[in-house]
């Protein structure tokens, strides 16, 4: 980066002696721009050095003078480790990434608003991007206006609005919202909301509250969802953490099976699954407790197309399952099982026997009906409770005529429980 053909002042003294009267004098006697490209052994330039010290001054000096504005450099730095570390960057991407909010505002100054984006979306991190990942609000007020949100991205970048989402910052979210697409997508399909769903940042709630509350933002888009993240995995997210509160924002805005429709079913790409079944197998005991209230239809359904361990089963039998794991696992299996079976004879359905094997998987013997009925207790207390309802209702004079089972809610009849 050296210009070879005419010795510079600047080159014949180090940059770490430069001060902002000794860069003039010395500038005044130079004959060309390249002056200012000059590098120390690690690869620092005297503007790259004033932004690493943070010398908002010698910034302001250099950066009208620089031709490096707008180049990415290696920049050098130590590091705690043995071998240095390496950042790639421009001036306004290295300030960012510091938090150099002084040094930032003096480049603003003097590069071209079109220039102050870069690297450009199409070839990487922008400085916004490394203010966001910095959490810094103020490098993040200064950078936004500046930065096109909607410009193509690198394959592996995510939007910024998903960014701060997926950091649980709220006040960067609300910094940027007037300035993004609301319902952008990262590389993996998932929006802004996506993201705070899923997110284990303490701030993540209040940006899914934020979000929800903003008319742009979908949900569940209406249209065919061909992009990779389907609009209902937002809600398994949710759950793969465990996060009830976001399911309870949630569940206004997707049928969980609140009133016993039947189209229940969520997609992903498992398979086809419900979310109560997610709740069990990902041990999410808050939102199973928040989910298995809303169930009726649901807890019939069995799970297809998974692939694995949990194929073809209904929820009770997949928490049966589970409780023959042992241990913490086991425990919260064997508590879900009882309190699913429990839900189904309040609701008065009948009870399929449930097909487990001893040792929870495809080998050993099947659990036989008494072995179950030992290991749920409350279950059985639900069961003799439905068995003195339906006798009582036979017994009523109202069922005198009926020859066939016992009816139940709206009339519809269903045969005698059995496990």
């Amino acid at each position: 980066m050296t210009d070879s053909t005419a010795p510079s002042p600047v080159a014949s003294c180090s940059v770490d002696a430069l001060s902002v009267e000794r860069a003039r004098a010395l500038l005044d006697r130079a004959t060309s721009p390249a002056a200012l490209r000059i590098q120390d052994g690690r690869g620092r330039t005297p503007l790259i050095r004033a932004i690493l010290d943070d010398d908002a001054e010698m910034v302001e000096f250099l950066a009208p003078r620089s031709d490096t504005l707008n180049i990415l450099s290696l920049v050098f730095q130590q590091s705690n480790s043995r071998e240095a570390l390496t950042i790639e960057a421009t001036p306004l991407m290295l300030a960012a990434q510091m938090s150099r909010v002084a040094c930032v505002q003096a480049l603003l100054r003097h590069l071209p608003r079109e220039q102050c984006a870069v690297g450009n979306y199409s070839q990487g991190p922008t400085a916004l991007d490394k203010a966001i990942n910095q959490g810094d609000l103020e490098c993040v007020r200064l950078l936004a206006p500046f930065t096109d949100m909607s410009a193509p991205r690198h394959g592996s970048q995510s939007p910024p609005l998903v960014k701060a989402a997926s950091m649980g910052r709220l006040d960067i979210l609300e910094m940027l919202f007037p300035h993004c697409e609301p319902n952008a997508r990262d590389p993996y399909g998932r929006t802004a909301l996506h993201a705070a769903a899923a997110s284990k940042q303490p701030g993540a709630l209040d940006c899914v509250r934020f979000l929800l509350a903003q008319p742009g933002v979908k949900i569940a888009p209406s249209e065919p969802d061909t992009h990779k993240h389907p609009a209902a995995q937002i809600v398994f997210d949710a759950i793969l953490e465990d996060h009830v509160e976001v399911v309870r924002l949630l569940a206004p805005h997707f049928d969980l099976d609140r009133a016993g429709q039947t189209n229940h079913l969520l997609i992903r790409w498992k398979g086809t699954t419900t979310a109560l079944l997610e709740a069990i197998e990902c041990d999410a005991t808050q939102c199973f407790g928040f989910l298995l209230p809303l169930c009726h239809d649901t807890l019939k359904i069995r799970r297809q197309n998974s692939n694995g361990y949990s194929e073809n089963k209904t929820p009770l039998e997949l928490a049966l399952m589970k409780s023959r794991s042992g241990g913490e696992q086991g425990a919260i299996g064997l508590a879900m099982a009882d309190a699913i079976a429990t839900r189904l004879f309040s609701l008065d359905m009948a009870v399929e026997t449930p097909k487990v094997r001893k040792d929870g998987f495809d080998l050993g013997d099947w659990m036989t009906d008494q072995e179950i009925w030992s290991m749920l207790p409350q279950a059985c207390a639900a069961r003799e409770a439905m068995e003195l309802r339906a006798a009582m209702r036979e017994a009523s004079p109202l069922n005198a005529g009926d020859a066939g089972y016992p009816t139940h809610g709206m009339g519809h009849s269903h045969p005698p429980a059995r496990l």
